[in-house]
């Protein structure tokens, strides 16, 4: 249940990013008034560039990220605690899925798939 709600929140994370550059490419040039996403972005920037300067964690994936590998990790500890690591096969089975979550995780918090990064200078010229 949780690597399937990761996998969600990774998916709709994603569109969120998508769209936001969208309109910041496409539509806050046209619109006299309107810069939200541009200011985002180059806040996210100045965050990046200088991480000891203060304000709220840079974007939405990584606070979630955290909170999953949390989730993850306490849910892991669960099978100790509840005596499950007795029996062979539910010790595999919960560690294969506690590994894909947290791999899940990483890529939420770093955004290494495929599609995070768009070049929207490519579909420009098409």
């Amino acid at each position: 249940m949780i690597i399937a709600a990761l996998v969600l929140t990774t998916h709709h994370t994603h569109q969120i990013d998508v769209i936001s550059a969208y309109i910041r490419k496409f539509i806050e040039p046209k619109v006299v008034g309107l810069g939200w996403e541009s200011h985002r972005a180059r806040y996210r920037e100045t965050k990046r560039s200088n991480p000891k300067a203060g304000g709220l964690p840079l974007g939405t994936s990584k606070p979630l990220a955290v909170y999953y590998a949390l989730l993850t990790i306490s849910i892991y500890l669960v099978t100790f605690v509840t005596g499950l690591y007795h029996h062979r096969f539910a010790l595999i089975f919960i560690s294969i899925l506690a590994v894909c979550s947290l791999a899940c995780s990483y890529d939420l918090y770093k955004q290494k798939t495929k599609g995070w990064r768009i070049n929207w200078d490519v579909l420009d010229n098409q």
